[in-house]
């Protein structure tokens, strides 16, 4: 991710155990690498991380980031185990974020 100068930026944790007692995290200053058996280790920051918290972080539905943020035309998306997450930045300086459906019921 490029060291203290990447886009996570320096850590400010060490390793933590996440809540679920199963997955790991460590915090760092722009974002958090989240990592579980199941899915691997994967960043989550900005307005995708946000919307993702909002929904539990991996405790919620959506549970664990599976994927990098990855761009498609004019958004930027990150695949979660659950769903897929969807930013993008509109005109006049606003933002939309959204996820498909819950694919895990």
């Amino acid at each position: 991710m490029g060291g203290p100068g990447g886009a996570l930026g320096c850590p400010l944790t060490e390793e933590l155990v996440n809540p679920d007692g199963v997955g790991r995290r460590t915090q760092f200053q722009h974002g958090t690498i989240y990592w579980s058996p199941s899915s691997g280790a994967w960043p989550v920051w900005g307005q995708i991380g946000t919307y993702w918290c909002n929904q539990g972080c991996e405790a919620g539905w959506i549970r664990y980031p599976t994927s990098y943020e990855y761009t498609v035309g004019n958004e930027i998306r990150q695949n979660f185990q659950c769903t897929v997450i969807h930013f993008q930045a509109l005109s006049g300086g606003t933002t939309r974020t959204w996820s498909d459906g819950n694919t895990c019921v």
